[in-house]
């Protein structure tokens, strides 16, 4: 029993109530916008990007694109993450128990969203890495790659399509976990 008068717990609880609301909706929304975003990378993105004749500017247009995305969508993935973890722990407090109970699927939505990490790591920027050589290599040359390179950079991009989507993948399944647990609770309620 909390010492604290009960106008204060109530109003603690109207806040905890309304922060939970607020999460529950961008723990639904910012997966979709995030995931729509990355799928457009790899399906209108690169495939622009493969149509350039010059190596040169193609390599640019993909560090280009690649940056932006480290700038916008990264910072937003993590305050997903961060969203996902504040939510568990709000939720796992909750005084009723048929919400509280969900508390597990928002924490295995935060393993699923801090696991990109590793997978990006892994797939992703290793491809990152390699066009920024090919780039950095060919800046002082004749103008554009030679045709080994040409395909090589192709590949890379073919590559990083297929590896950026297993991000959007990750990213999707947390948004249905939202989805679904957000149902679920509003169902048990």
């Amino acid at each position: 029993m909390s010492s604290l008068p009960s106008s204060i717990n109530n109003t603690n609880s109207s806040t905890n109530n309304t922060l939970i609301v607020l999460l529950y909706a961008t723990n639904i929304l910012l997966p979709i916008f995030i995931a729509g975003t990355s799928t457009a990378l790899s399906t209108w993105v690169i495939p622009m990007i493969l149509t350039n004749p010059s190596s040169k500017s193609a390599i640019y247009q993909f560090n280009t694109t690649v940056a932006r995305g480290g700038r916008f969508l990264q910072p937003l993935s993590r305050f997903l993450a961060a969203s996902f973890a504040a939510l568990t722990l709000l939720v796992s407090q909750h005084p009723d128990q048929s919400v509280a109970a969900h508390w597990k699927y928002w924490a295995f939505g935060t393993v699923v969203l801090v696991s990109n990490a590793p997978y990006e790591i892994i797939a992703v920027f290793p491809v990152n890495d390699r066009v920024e050589a090919l780039g950095k290599r060919n800046r002082d040359g004749d103008g554009d790659l030679s045709e080994i390179e040409r395909k090589e950079l192709v590949a890379l991009l073919r590559s990083w399509q297929k590896w950026n989507m297993g991000r959007v993948a990750l990213v999707f399944l947390a948004g249905v976990i939202a989805l679904w647990t957000t149902f679920d609770t509003l169902a048990n309620k």
